[in-house]
């Protein structure tokens, strides 16, 4: 009789365990989320849009088929309306070719490293023939502040003007800045004696 007693007090305290965690379990899953607060998102200076006739600007996001113009300090500004740049030849149409004379690399943002963003952004540039860079078109596009790093490498691109008919002319150029994270340096392994 004695045993039986206590098989029964330890069934009853297993089953008095159970419903209490079952209690437990039930009021903390009552369907409310818990308010979670959200840290600030890290603010980027991004450089400024300028409309040359009206001189207001807001903040540049990087677009396929807009276009941007250097500045004097190699950021870049998105001009608003028609750019007049004179007659501009294809590469084809010139007798002597645009020669790069240095082209620099465009880096990795970190944001597009922590995320992974890889591929190719692809810009139609007009090399003026003062030396000088004209206009970027963005045909090609990447997110993560990629686009704007090649702006920027284009805008450090340093070349002699295009030769038709033994004068100097303009020329539109087509460049491509390849982005791949194994060409990162880090991501190469270092090697380990």
């Amino acid at each position: 009789m004695l045993s039986t007693r206590r098989n029964r007090s330890g069934l009853a305290i297993g089953l008095a365990l159970v419903i209490a965690g079952w209690a437990a379990v039930a009021s903390a899953q009552s369907g409310r989320k818990p308010e979670t607060v959200k840290p600030p998102a890290p603010t980027e200076e991004k450089p400024l849009i300028t409309n040359e006739s009206t001189e207001t600007a807001r903040p540049v996001a990087e677009e396929t088929n807009e276009i941007y113009r250097c500045t004097d300090d190699s950021s870049y500004v998105r001009l608003v309306g028609p750019v007049d740049e004179g007659e501009v030849f294809t590469p084809k149409a010139v007798d002597v070719r645009a020669l790069i004379e240095s082209r620099p690399k465009a880096g990795y943002t970190r944001e597009a490293r922590r995320a992974g963003v890889q591929g190719s952004v692809v810009l139609n540039l007009v090399l003026l023939s003062n030396g000088n860079l004209g206009s970027i078109r963005v045909l090609k596009g990447l997110p993560a502040g990629l686009t704007g790093s090649a702006i920027r490498a284009a805008c450090r691109l340093k070349f002699r003007p295009a030769i038709k008919e033994a004068r100097e002319v303009s020329q539109s150029l087509q460049i491509e800045y390849t982005y791949r994270l194994s060409d990162h340096r880090i991501m190469k392994m270092k090697s380990v004696r």
